[in-house]
């Protein structure tokens, strides 16, 4: 395994000028992240154990087929590899692990190695082997299919690019903005907060969060969506926040002509969705309310109010 200590993370400020240039030549581009999930799926070969194919069940569904988990992994391998800029997870890079140890992935002897080795937030040192080895995965991955010749920044850079108002700005700057997302209602909240028109490409929800009546998502409907999507101009934006499955679209989106943010749970906070409080409570100061339940930050709202004190934001930063 190459051990590699001299990588370098772009930060919002040069994510946002790479964005922005995309914008106003009219290219397509593509940013994606990576993280734990998309570790498993990248990962995932035929030495995989049943912890593997069941967590991979939590995205897919239960009825998804071994041949299925294989093309959505070259699905995924595929956008990596076409990817302008790559969101990673900040814990695996300039890491020397042995990957050797996966092998014995509920040994005490790998649990204590990861935590020593991973740069782990400290909301993370308690991590579980079941975690860590997804982690692990994802580090692996990124060494063998050489991602550190790639553009590469924070998996979590979408809050940082929406907090300094860029992302706001590249909607504001559109004359359209395309959605994909199983968030109906942000498409709303996008169009009311922005004035502009969004083009919604409602997806299934992972599968683990549906009730008892599941609607698959790949295969069947994930290419009914890559064939519906349409780039109405080049360089229109598309915010995208569809798990693993998703992934894709930000590809198909790229080859249309578009510009693809593949955002995650940013999204979830624009409906309102309380579902990432590791990377919020890290950034944002974060309030309780009368039942002592924790509240979204109004600083990650979708809407009209915020969207213009982002603006102004943008505006003081480009002034200096």
């Amino acid at each position: 395994m190459d051990t590699r200590d001299n990588i370098t993370l772009i930060d919002e400020i040069q994510f946002e000028t790479q964005l922005e240039q995309a914008q106003q030549d009219g290219k397509p581009f593509m940013f994606l992240r990576l993280g734990d999930g998309e570790g498993a799926l990248l990962d995932f070969d035929e030495q995989s154990l049943i912890d593997d194919i069941l967590y991979l069940n939590e995205h897919f569904g239960r009825t998804v087929s071994i041949e299925q988990l294989y093309q959505a992994k070259q699905n995924l391998v595929s956008a990596t590899r076409n990817a302008d800029i790559l969101g990673v997870r900040n814990d695996i890079v300039n890491v020397d692990f042995d990957c050797a140890l996966m092998n014995e992935r509920y040994s005490d002897s790998f649990l204590e190695t990861f935590r020593k080795q991973f740069h782990l937030r400290k909301t993370e040192q308690d991590i579980s082997a079941f975690d860590a080895i997804r982690v692990a995965k994802l580090y692996k991955q990124f060494n063998e299919m050489q991602m550190a010749k790639q553009t590469l920044c924070s998996q979590w850079i979408s809050f940082d690019y929406f907090l300094n108002g860029g992302m706001t700005q590249l909607m504001l700057n559109a004359d359209k903005v395309g959605l994909v997302t199983a968030r109906a209602s942000v498409a709303k909240n996008i169009e009311k907060a922005t004035g502009k028109s969004v083009s919604l490409y409602q997806v299934p929800d992972k599968s683990a969060r549906q009730g008892k009546q599941k609607a698959a998502h790949f295969p069947e409907a994930y290419n009914e969506i890559c064939d519906a999507i349409q780039v109405d101009y080049p360089g229109m934006p598309f915010i995208v926040g569809a798990g693993l499955i998703g992934k894709g679209y930000c590809e198909v989106i790229k080859a249309k002509g578009g510009i693809a943010l593949d955002v995650g749970a940013l999204i979830d906070c624009w409906a309102g969705i309380y579902s990432r409080p590791k990377v919020i409570e890290e950034k944002l100061e974060v309030k309780r309310n009368i039942f002592k339940k924790k509240k979204m930050p109004k600083e990650l709202e979708m809407s009209k109010e915020n969207v213009e004190r982002l603006a102004k934001i943008y505006k003081a930063r480009k002034q200096q």
